[in-house]
């Protein structure tokens, strides 16, 4: 008898019952670990978009603290659903762990809480708070488009070609922007050389796919770090291949750069980018007045610049001068459009910051491999241009500043900036430049993107909320340049 007791089923199972919970403990806590990492991961990045850092006290080196938000901002969808996931895991854990919470149901108050745990309720939390905070940030951004119809009539749909609308972005932003393919590239191809030297001055073209018409009209792009690095080509040719497979032509301009010259020695190169184009309109089926010009950062400066003056004899070398040089239009990512010193907000650096400003700065160096300018009393653009500080050279800086050439032959303009960008917003002049714009009657359509930094476009722009829908609004943009309407101040 006592051997079928002990060979009873009910007696084997207790070990068997023993075994199984310690198993459905463990995977429980390897679900919760999971959820965990996935839920705080989300949280921790997601937050990112709430801190800020200002050129005004850091310096040019700011920007390195910036690029962790700016990855961020462009995997912001993404973010949203690793939280859910984690918030799933958690949620996957409570469920393991009801027989827990039966069990410390029994318990009083305090006790119940310690045998409940708070592990997988935080998992839960942590993710759905993550999960809201990147959706809401990806929903704002993508909403954030520009009033074309303030600028460019209420009727404005109607005046971009027909033939241009199908390779336009249908929305603001998707999932994953596929790569325009066919686009036609020539590199390196010399465009001027600089009077006097044997300095050749290079650009790449990019020209529609074959089978697709020309739209007429040509994009000269100037690239952007703070005049004194980078160069054409780089994270923005997914862009340049999605405009070339509109039927448009890019020219990606590479200029001279500080030390070898200064701002006003810039502006001619962009003159000679303008001037060549124009003479070699017919090869590539450009019209020689649908061109735009457009640019970031630095390059958005001297874009601007070079569209509001284009025969200002300080911007203008000699051997432009009587040359055709106006645009049709100009786009501005993250321009800086008032360097004049009532245009500027003071900042006085503390010893500390100026410390903090010399290392990142000297990160930023070895990262851009080129030597950026400083000035050690941390007023770090007064001898970015021309050699001097504004109150030195009043006039000089005033001149410097596109918001002061605004007038009615000024071209339509389309700009770009983030709430929080590094650089641009400590001046609040890109706001200001549109108002002006407005005031002289001048089709302007300003696109701010909230908690959004410097260089939004040049990470991940295929995945990224903020560099898709501000193709979406250089596509129609560029489409109304296009066309054959004409806008003229009020």
């Amino acid at each position: 008898m006592s051997s079928s007791i002990l060979e009873s089923p009910m007696l084997e199972s207790a070990p068997a019952r023993t075994a199984a919970s310690k198993a459905d403990r463990r995977l429980a806590r390897a679900v919760k670990i999971v959820g965990g990492v996935l839920s705080f991961s989300a949280l921790a990045l997601g937050s990112a978009q709430f801190y800020r850092v200002s050129g005004a006290t850091l310096g040019p080196g700011a920007f390195m603290l910036s690029i962790p938000k700016i990855l961020v901002g462009s995997l912001a969808p993404f973010l949203a659903v690793t939280g859910m996931m984690g918030s799933a895991f958690g949620l996957a854990a409570l469920w393991m762990e009801r027989g827990k919470a039966r069990e410390a149901a029994k318990r009083p108050g305090p006790a119940r809480l310690r045998a409940l745990g708070v592990g997988a309720p935080l998992v839960v939390l942590a993710g759905l708070t993550a999960a809201a905070m990147s959706t809401v940030y990806t929903r704002q951004v993508v909403a954030a488009g520009g009033n074309f119809a303030a600028a460019f009539g209420a009727n404005w749909q109607e005046q971009i070609p027909p033939e241009l609308k199908s390779g336009m972005l249908a929305q603001r932003w998707t999932w994953k922007l596929a790569a325009a393919p066919g686009a036609h590239v020539e590199r390196d191809l010399v465009f001027a050389t600089v009077p006097g030297s044997e300095r050749d001055l290079l650009a790449d073209i990019w020209s529609p796919p074959d089978g697709v018409a020309p739209s007429g009209l040509g994009f000269i792009y100037l690239h952007g770090g703070g005049y004194s690095a980078f160069d054409k080509g780089g994270p923005t040719e997914f862009w340049f291949r999605h405009l070339a497979a509109q039927g448009h032509v890019v020219m990606d301009v590479s200029y001279r750069l500080i030390p070898e010259t200064n701002v006003p020695g810039m502006q001619g190169d962009v003159k000679r980018a303008i001037a060549w184009l124009k003479r070699n309109a017919g090869r590539y089926g450009v019209h020689p007045d649908r061109i735009v010009l457009g640019g970031g950062s630095a390059g958005s400066h001297l874009a601007l610049l070079a569209a509001y003056a284009p025969h200002h004899p300080l911007f203008t070398p000699e051997d432009m001068r009587g040359m055709d040089l106006s645009v049709r239009g100009v786009i501005g990512y993250y321009n800086a459009g008032d360097y004049r010193r009532e245009g500027k907000v003071v900042v006085k650096p503390t010893a500390l910051e100026r410390t903090v400003a010399g290392l990142l700065t000297k990160f930023l160096e070895r990262w851009s491999a080129a030597e950026i300018a400083v000035d050690s009393t941390g007023d770090w653009d007064s001898h970015l241009f021309l050699g001097g500080r504004p109150d030195e050279w009043p006039e000089v800086y005033r001149q410097v500043s596109p918001i002061v050439h605004v007038g009615p032959d000024t071209p339509p303009t389309l700009q770009f900036v983030g709430e929080h960008d590094v650089y641009v917003s400590r001046i609040g002049s890109v706001p200001a430049l549109h108002r002006k714009l407005q005031e002289a009657g001048i089709p302007s359509v300003y696109v701010e993107f909230p908690r959004t930094d410097h260089a939004f476009d040049l990470f991940f722009p295929e995945i990224s909320p903020a560099a898709q829908a501000a193709m979406y609004d250089v596509d129609r943009f560029l489409a109304l340049m296009a066309s054959q309407v004409e806008w003229t101040s009020e």
